[in-house]
């Protein structure tokens, strides 16, 4: 085997693994013990409340999570007029009293 060989072969190895890693981080993120939030539900952060109209996986350094996307709500429950959307980090989610 020349080095070239060698060298290709532990690229693919690389960049299988690479990609079997973030599936499982997807899986882990997405999964029910990690993520109770779905598609339409309402959530607040510190800035304010979103319906979320999608779910995305963000890889953190320490363990991967959800970004939430959504409509924009005000303190009424009722969507902004402009129609703004924007993301939350399901770190930055509050906890609901109930």
């Amino acid at each position: 085997m020349k080095i070239e060989e060698y060298c290709e072969k532990k690229r693919e190895i690389e960049n299988r693994a690479k990609k079997e890693i973030k599936r499982l981080a997807c899986e882990y993120a997405l999964s029910k013990d990690n993520n109770s939030i779905q598609v339409g539900d309402m959530v607040t952060d510190h800035i304010g409340t979103i319906k979320v109209t999608s779910i995305k996986v963000y890889l953190d350094f320490n363990r991967p999570s959800c970004i939430y996307r959504g409509l924009q709500y005000t303190k009424q429950g009722k969507p902004f007029k402009s129609g703004e959307e924007r993301d939350v980090y399901q770190s930055n989610i509050k906890q609901s009293n109930l």
